[in-house]
């Protein structure tokens, strides 16, 4: 399988960027070896989420130790990436009623 010799050949970009997973997961989406070598291949970019999601699904059809070791770094790293992404939101929607309270009272002393 091409799209996994890529994952295998450490070039991700390749692997994640071809459609080849895409049009496998169309004919049989219960391909292990797919999601396993996708979600391998998007955990080498840092895509943590998008990793997460593809090394769930290979281990929801087959037990997989290599899988198994890769999606607790993952989970790892996706939690921080949600951890700091809430943060922002929360430091970014303070910033807006900041500028809404300011905007406001520059209104009333028009």
């Amino acid at each position: 399988m091409l799209y996994a010799s890529r994952a295998k050949l450490k070039k991700p970009n390749a692997a994640v960027s071809d459609a080849d997973a895409d049009a496998a997961l169309k004919i049989d989406d219960e391909l292990f070896k797919v999601y396993k070598a996708r979600g391998m291949a998007k955990g080498m970019l840092g895509l943590w989420e998008d990793a997460a999601r593809d090394l769930h699904m290979a281990r929801k059809f087959d037990f997989d130790e290599e899988a198994t070791v890769m999606l607790k770094k993952v989970k790892s790293n996706r939690k921080k990436i949600i951890e700091h992404r809430l943060k922002y939101e929360k430091l970014h929607k303070a910033r807006e009623l900041t500028k809404a309270e300011i905007e406001r009272l520059r209104k009333m002393k028009v």
